[in-house]
Order: C-alpha cells, then sequence, then structure tokens
C-alpha cells in the first residue's frame, strides 16, 4: 500500500456499498443503483492502485449489474405509473363528460317541457329526437 489514495478508495466502496444496501432493502431504487455505482468506481480505482483486496473487479462488475437491474425495474415502474396515471385521467374524463351530459340535458329537457316539447332518446340513445308533447 504505497499509495495514501487506495485506503481512501478502499474505505469509500465499502461506505458505498453500505447505504446501497441499505437504499436497496428500502427499496429507494434510484439512490441505491446511484450507490452500487459509486462502490463499483471506488472498487476499480482501489483495484488500479494496487490494492491486495481479493475479488475487486469482480465485486465491482456485481455492483454495476445490480445497479442495471435497479434502473429497468424503475423505467419499467415509471412507465407502468404513467400508464396508470393516463388511464385514470380518461376515465375521470369520460366521468366528468357524462355527468356534464346528464346535467345538460336535464336541464335542456326541463326547458324545453316548458315549452311543450319532450326529448326521446331514438335507437342506441346516441340520438334525440325533440316531440312535442301537448297537441294544438
Amino acid at each position: 500500500m504505497n499509495n495514501p489514495n487506495l485506503k481512501s478508495f478502499e474505505e469509500d466502496a465499502i461506505h458505498f456499498a453500505t447505504k446501497a444496501v441499505e437504499y436497496d432493502q428500502q427499496n429507494q431504487i434510484q439512490l441505491a443503483a446511484f450507490y452500487y455505482i459509486e462502490a463499483a468506481e471506488a472498487l476499480l480505482r482501489a483495484a488500479e492502485l494496487g490494492s491486495t483486496i481479493e475479488s475487486l473487479k469482480h465485486k465491482a462488475e456485481q455492483y454495476i449489474a445490480r445497479a442495471e437491474t435497479l434502473k429497468r425495474t424503475g423505467e419499467t415502474y415509471w412507465i407502468s405509473f404513467c400508464m396508470r396515471r393516463e388511464r385514470e385521467r380518461e376515465r375521470n374524463i369520460s366521468i366528468a363528460f357524462a355527468v356534464g351530459t346528464s346535467r345538460l340535458l336535464h336541464r335542456l329537457s326541463s326547458w324545453l317541457a316548458g315549452l311543450g316539447f319532450v326529448l326521446e332518446w331514438v335507437g342506441t340513445r346516441e340520438r334525440l329526437k325533440l316531440v312535442p308533447w301537448i297537441v294544438p
């Protein structure tokens, strides 16, 4: 251990790996992925500087693989979340339209009744027909 930075990189790797596992267990995907990458980079720097710790490169590869898995999981979750929000928004618009249409038709029917007409549904309820209900 000739290089004074070597010990620092080894300590950083341990610290970052510990944080990564903590965040991973708490299901905080982005933070966990970030710390796995930081740990991997610290391990690789320590290996470059001549660390005697075994399997540094292999451990770094494991951390990188875990970070990539978490990122894919996060992206999948985000896409799913956005799709759910869009479906919910469309459903809310449909409900609002139905309620608004119902209120409008009720007001229109009341107004037309005062004029001696009634609205009748034609066929599949997609069209309305204006019918006089007071015969002159």
